[in-house]
């Protein structure tokens, strides 16, 4: 099919542009002024006297294809088709080839303008990678956004609830799951195991294992996620009702991640507590745990973080280890607490030595 270029249009005190492909794809561009427009055809004149040429659209599709093929999870494929289409959302229709640094500098200026900090940065860093992979494609000669640098400053951790709100949240919560509200008992697993709400969505009846005891979470986000967590008294026999009768890959919550989000703040409102998002119960239970005395590194296995850093910088409040450390140190000091009695080690001298050891 022969490209064309049709336009400009007088659209709503604008110019508007109008580009079927080679694909048979349509495609508008609203332009400022009438002569912005006139430019802009003329560029898109030239890259169709130059040849066919792939638009920027296409090559997210195949891209997005890609990663199917690398094994990528859907979740993750969508969120990076999403993040892609967003910030080239101004020019899908243009071809790639005709993609700039200053284009780029354009498209991330908007979303820096109307998008939070964590998000645009977000957008950033994979339109970074999709133009590497183009170039590693030969679909561009260079990456055109490699010398933008992200502005603003990214926000570490999420608003928590404090001990007595969350004593309270709790209670709500745990009056919820008697009452025959299931989201209710996922919400009660993302604080009290401090579990992603994907991997909540994701139990099976098998991986209730030991008549209750313990929980299996075989898929999660990454390979530090994998791993085996002592489920508390207080959860046992809910999990068990809901996993009895049920076949062995049956889903416990077969619903989306957002349903679990959603549940965690209904608990919030049903407790009169601040309203907190469920990523927040998992700073929460890493807070919790390390005031207890609980080791970085244990907390960390048990949110399914390789390291500590990500645990320590983005979940457990600061505070959280310092508290910790301060009471080791009065333990040690306070001269009423009761020592432990410990063993020698080595020989030892005295009449409950043998004959063969006093010789």
């Amino acid at each position: 099919m022969q490209p064309k270029v049709y336009g400009p249009y007088m659209h709503r005190h604008r110019w508007r542009i109008v580009v079927l492909d080679a694909e048979g794809k349509r495609w508008a561009q609203v332009c400022e002024t009438f002569e912005e427009a006139n430019d802009l055809i003329r560029g898109l004149d030239a890259d169709l006297d130059a040849g066919p040429a792939v638009r920027i659209g296409t090559v997210l599709d195949r891209y997005s294809t890609f990663q199917e093929y690398k094994g990528n999870k859907p979740e993750s494929i969508a969120t990076t088709a999403f993040r892609l289409r967003s910030f080239f959302a101004d020019v899908l229709w243009m071809p790639l080839r005709r993609i700039d640094h200053a284009t780029c500098q354009r498209l991330y200026e908007r979303q820096v303008a109307t998008t939070a900090v964590d998000t645009h940065r977000n957008a950033l860093g994979e339109a970074k990678t999709f133009l590497a992979w183009c170039v590693r494609h030969r679909y561009v000669a260079m990456n055109p956004a490699e010398r933008i640098r992200a502005v603003g400053k990214r926000q570490h951790g999420r608003p928590q609830l404090h001990v007595d709100e969350a004593r309270a949240w709790m209670r709500a919560a745990e009056e919820l799951a008697d009452a025959g509200k299931p989201g209710a008992i996922a919400a009660l697993i993302a604080l009290l195991l401090g579990m992603r709400c994907s991997e909540i969505v994701r139990i099976v009846a098998r991986d209730i294992d030991d008549a209750g005891r313990i929980l299996w979470i075989p898929v999660s986000k990454t390979r530090s996620g994998k791993r085996v967590l002592e489920i508390p008294r207080v959860l046992r026999r809910r999990l068990l009702r809901i996993a009895n009768g049920q076949q062995a890959t049956a889903r416990l919550f077969p619903h989306a991640r957002a349903w679990v989000r959603h549940w965690v703040k209904r608990v919030c409102t049903h407790a009169s507590v601040p309203l907190v998002c469920a990523h927040a119960m998992r700073g929460l239970h890493s807070t919790l745990a390390i005031d207890a005395g609980v080791t970085p590194a244990v907390v960390a296995f048990a949110l399914g973080h390789k390291s500590t850093r990500a645990t320590l910088m983005s979940y457990a409040d600061p505070g959280a280890v310092a508290r910790a450390a301060q009471r080791r140190v009065l333990a040690k000091l306070d001269p009423d607490k009761p020592r432990r009695k410990t063993r020698r080690r080595g020989k030892t001298r005295g009449k409950n030595q043998g004959p063969a050891a006093r010789r």
